[in-house]
């Protein structure tokens, strides 16, 4: 009787076990303890842009939320002004540098191109450019300069 105690208690700590790396996996905070440890730079969180195009004023771009493991970052970013409009964004950070893919999402939408943005302030600024193509006019490219505030 006595090993089977043993053994009942064996199975119940495993089914802890499991069930804890269950819901570690599922909540995806395993990437953020992940991220913390394998990275320099953490950058995931939520992100308030502004940017300035051709010499105007700097103005509130968007609200932008970043995922990241390791190197990886991945999210999306959604415009303030005029009508929303939603991008995905895709890249990777080396050193003090992130480097970050966009593009619109949803139906007829063809606005993309790549940020470049410096790390600073302890990760709670990024500054740096935007490159793109005109869409609406003749696919030139265009530039803009970029900031990123940490919101949390």
């Amino acid at each position: 009787m006595k090993e089977f105690g043993k053994h009942l208690l064996i199975v119940l700590a495993a089914e802890v076990v499991l069930g804890l790396a269950g819901w570690i996996w599922r909540s995806e905070l395993y990437a953020k303890v992940f991220s913390m440890f394998s990275a320099d730079v953490v950058v995931a969180g939520q992100w308030q842009t502004h940017w300035q195009k051709d010499g105007a004023k700097e103005e509130l771009h968007e609200n932008a939320e970043l995922e990241q493991w390791g190197h990886k970052v991945w999210g999306h970013a959604t415009t303030v002004s005029g009508t929303p409009r939603t991008y995905d964004l895709e890249g990777q950070i080396s050193a003090d540098l992130l480097l970050l893919t966009y593009h619109e999402t949803g139906p007829n939408t063809f606005d993309q191109g790549q940020i470049l943005l410096r790390i600073g302030n302890g990760a709670k600024t990024m500054v740096g450019e935007e490159i793109g193509l005109d869409m609406k006019n003749d696919r030139s490219l265009v530039t803009a300069k970029y900031r990123w505030e940490l919101r949390q």
